[in-house]
């Protein structure tokens, strides 16, 4: 079964979301250049907490895919 990139996102969104984070898409050539393409906000204390994420891994990681 293959799963599209943006329902990647949103299904590690919606798992994050118990700890009060999101996972994010970089937005800007020098966002990018410091945080990669995606990175892991704290939306309550708005801070990163994690950049260079790679959403497979991260899916992977948290047994969201196979």
């Amino acid at each position: 079964m293959t799963i599209t990139k943006n329902a990647l996102i949103k299904r590690i969104n919606r798992k994050l979301a118990h700890d009060g984070e999101v996972l994010k898409i970089t937005r800007g050539e020098r966002a990018r250049t410091d945080l990669g393409d995606y990175y892991i906000l704290d939306i309550y204390h708005n801070t990163i907490v994690r950049s260079r994420v790679d959403p497979e891994a991260l899916g992977r990681k948290l047994d969201l895919i196979g």
